[in-house]
């Protein structure tokens, strides 16, 4: 039986492409400043006392991390779970249709990655 190559091209592309007019939104959150960036990675690394800065990654962090790090270890979180709990309006969702992203929620456990930083939200080092 011969090997059968799967290509995904633009044919198959426009039988399910579905554009979508992408509407600003107005978000509850509001954006740091570069000066309220700076000021919380100053009050995380003197909360350090001289010790290490680690981010537990799961999902697609554990192949795309983005930040350096210096050291990475395998783990478990235990009291949390990943789950289909983050309502989003945008990028792959829009307001008419809205979709559903994974985040941690608690109960269960998730295994990820831990990776200690180098550098504190890219401005601040600590002692990894």
């Amino acid at each position: 039986m011969a090997t059968r190559v799967m290509t995904l091209g633009p044919r198959h592309l426009a039988k399910v492409a579905r554009p979508v007019e992408r509407v600003p939104r107005v978000s509850h959150l509001t954006k740091l400043t570069e000066a309220d960036r700076l000021d919380l990675a100053d009050r995380l690394v003197s909360q350090l006392n001289g010790g290490q800065f680690w981010v537990f990654a799961y999902g697609s962090l554990i192949w795309k991390p983005e930040f350096e790090h210096v050291e990475a270890r395998r783990g478990t979180v235990h009291g949390w779970r990943r789950s289909f709990c983050l309502r989003i309006l945008d990028w792959r969702a829009t307001p008419d249709q809205p979709g559903l992203m994974l985040a941690l929620q608690r109960g269960g456990a998730c295994a990820g990655v831990a990776g200690c930083q180098r550098k504190i939200l890219a401005a601040r080092c600590c002692g990894c």
